[in-house]
């Protein structure tokens, strides 16, 4: 082995030597050069990382391990992204690693050994999720010999108790597939299904029953529909606790305020930060509201933590994965925008970060997508708020201010909300919008808001006969 990487290497020092047909600029040549010999090291170290994978494979066989350690691969992911310092910008260098990990994966099964081809490489596989439904009554010895197996089959195992039944579901790519589908007859199994969607954990079919998310006393998914209301910014004292006192007052059952605000332009008002959480937390502790604020990057995980009950991922920040892969490793609710040009598919997806990270407590927001409608800020997406509670078990709801940006459409978008099943809203509210650093056009006035909460709790008009 060690000969074939020398001679591999030694090929590789003449690489750029070659003359060229035509005389060329030396810059560029000597560039050129360079380039080539990088590649050719960039091969060798390839191969050894890939020596070594296979290596890794044999010794995880040998103890029992599972062979793929998806925690293990986040880490790296991360750790890549926190010393990368460029050119490559980080989506880039997860692109690459990503399909490096996989080749690593496919190399670490049993049967697989290194040759050179000069066809193009098999597509590596994506994880695949299959459900153990355990039958009602099963005992705890029955699930864990249903665990203890799927482990052994190469997957990981995520355990969801329902109050009537639990079920097991088996993630991976490198496992094998007929020993998890043998589980079929085992004692306390009542069908192994496989999941089709590619968002697996956030399925319906991963769970049938409706996530319940608790923030502080108020619970969201829980059949009731929840108002989170408050203003775009923390801008003072006197606005948030004026604000606080007039929405709880209405029926808010959760207060909302940004401390760190990401804006369009870097010259206008991005929030006041650490002076704006200890404001959040003076209020939650005078007026009783749970609160809820952004989180904008890695670096104030832990900082906003220490102040919010729930934790909003803003719409530009929906597939700021290493944020995502952060913020699963947090005992805080999550609240998770969609993008402005995200499908429903790529927002579910996002939720997936969450809840493969270990995270179970997400709420999905829909926050209004970029359209050709130019008299509205957005277009709120009421259909996509059906759909994803269709698709998945997670909690939905809107955000009528940011979906339109006009007050006077949030009153009736609001109740169309709430007519198709969403679990709540989020609203901007202001003592008096004109004078807001941000966002006023789409705040409502504190009276403005009271006149909402009464219009939530009217009727629907009557049918005609």
């Amino acid at each position: 082995m060690s000969r074939s990487r020398d001679s591999q290497e030694s090929r590789f020092l003449f690489f750029g030597q070659l003359p060229e047909a035509e005389p060329m600029n030396k810059q560029i040549e000597k560039h050129r050069a360079e380039v080539d010999s990088l590649d050719g090291q960039l091969l060798c170290l390839l191969n050894r990382r890939a020596d070594l994978a296979r290596q890794l494979g044999g010794l995880k066989r040998n103890v029992g391990l599972p062979l793929h350690d998806k925690r293990r691969e986040l880490e790296i992911l991360d750790r890549l992204q926190q010393y990368n310092s460029g050119p490559l910008d980080n989506p880039s260098v997860e692109r690459i690693f990503r399909l490096i990990i996989r080749e690593s994966r496919r190399l670490q099964a049993p049967s697989t050994s290194i040759s050179v081809r000069t066809s193009q490489a098999p597509e590596t596989k994506e994880d695949e999720v299959m459900i153990i439904n355990m039958r009602e009554g099963a005992s705890e010895q029955e699930i864990q010999h249903v665990i203890d197996r799927v482990k052994e089959a190469g997957y990981q195992a995520h355990v969801t108790r329902g109050t009537e039944r639990a079920i097991v579901a088996a993630v991976g790519s490198n496992g094998r597939r007929h020993e998890l589908e043998a589980l079929a007859a085992a004692p306390g199994v009542a069908a192994v299904v496989p999941i089709s969607q590619p968002f697996k954990l956030v399925s319906r079919q991963m769970k049938a029953q409706r996530t319940v998310v608790d923030v502080g006393d108020v619970e969201i998914g829980g059949g009731t529909f929840v108002v989170i209301a408050g203003p775009c910014s923390v801008e003072s004292r006197e606005q948030l606790f004026s604000t606080a006192q007039a929405v709880k007052a209405a029926g808010a059952r959760l207060l909302r305020g940004g401390a760190y605000k990401p804006r369009t332009s870097p010259y206008e008002f991005q929030g006041l930060g650490l002076e704006a959480l200890r404001l959040l937390s003076e209020v939650r502790k005078d007026i009783g509201l749970p609160v809820v604020t952004e989180v904008t990057s890695t670096e104030n995980v832990d900082l906003i933590c220490e102040h919010a009950d729930m934790l909003q991922v803003g719409a530009r920040n929906m597939q700021n994965f290493a944020l995502l892969r952060r913020l699963a490793k947090v005992d805080k609710p999550i609240l998770l925008k969609r993008g402005p040009s995200a499908s429903v598919r790529e927002w579910l997806l996002a939720a997936e970060y969450l809840l493969a990270g270990g995270h179970r407590d997400v709420v999905l927001c829909e926050r209004g997508i970029k359209t050709f409608e130019t008299e509205t800020r957005n277009t709120l997406d009421l259909a996509a708020i059906a759909l994803a509670r269709d698709l998945s078990h997670l909690p939905v709801i809107a955000d009528p201010s940011h979906g339109t940006g006009r007050r006077s459409l949030i009153p009736p978008l609001s109740r169309a909300a709430a007519a198709l099943g969403a679990d709540g809203i989020m609203v901007e509210v202001h003592p008096c919008p004109e004078r807001a650093l941000s966002d006023g056009p789409q705040s409502l006035d504190l009276e403005g808001f009271s006149k909402l909460m009464r219009s939530l709790a009217e009727p629907l008009r009557p049918m005609s006969e």
